[in-house]
């Protein structure tokens, strides 16, 4: 017998996000519109990404690439007092500035797939289309959540836009979509 009340049609990928009444979103059991939504608004509200906190102090995290942007990613990672390893065949000198006062570990070296084991979160600064679909990957085939900075596509995890004033967090996302907006809205 069916748990569900006598009122709720069967939820499906194609009919409706879950939460969102059948009859709200216009899906009825023939799948003909009783309302104004339209089924593109009821697609639009599923999230494709669930927001939550990682408590990650003292939690390893991989951060490979060394520029500005890896810098930026660095600076919040050590906020949050992760044990931060970087990898980058060139590191500059802000990542290595931050590494040193942090005493984090710091490889010049190529990524290879086997720096993702043990971690619990990556990030993917790098600026190469191959070498963040490599990470991508590896972190994929051992269920790691990766952050490819500019490819949401690449990404199981974002990394939101940020406003903090004392222990109050308010995160802003686009779902990797407009990082910039998210950084205006922070301003």
């Amino acid at each position: 017998q069916d748990p569900r009340p006598k009122n709720q049609e069967p939820i499906t990928n194609n009919q409706q996000p879950i939460g969102i009444p059948a009859k709200r979103c216009g899906i009825s059991h023939a799948g003909a519109s009783r309302s104004r939504w339209s089924r593109r608004h009821c697609e639009s509200l599923v999230m494709r990404y669930y927001p939550v906190g990682l408590d990650l102090v003292d939690q390893p995290v991989l951060l490979v690439g060394a520029g500005s942007v890896a810098a930026r990613k660095l600076l919040r990672l050590i906020r949050a007092r992760a044990k931060v390893t970087i990898v980058a065949p060139a590191v500059g000198d802000a990542v290595r500035e931050l590494a040193t006062r942090a005493a984090l570990a710091v490889y010049e070296r190529a990524f290879v797939p086997s720096d993702v084991d043990g971690v619990r979160l990556i990030v993917a600064a790098t600026g190469q289309r191959d070498v963040n679909r490599e990470i991508a990957l590896a972190a994929r085939q051992r269920s790691i959540p990766v952050n490819v900075v500019d490819d949401p596509g690449l990404s199981s995890a974002v990394l939101p836009a940020v406003i903090e004033r004392g222990l109050l967090q308010i995160a802003i996302a686009t779902s990797g979509v407009a990082p910039a907006l998210a950084s205006w809205l922070r301003a």
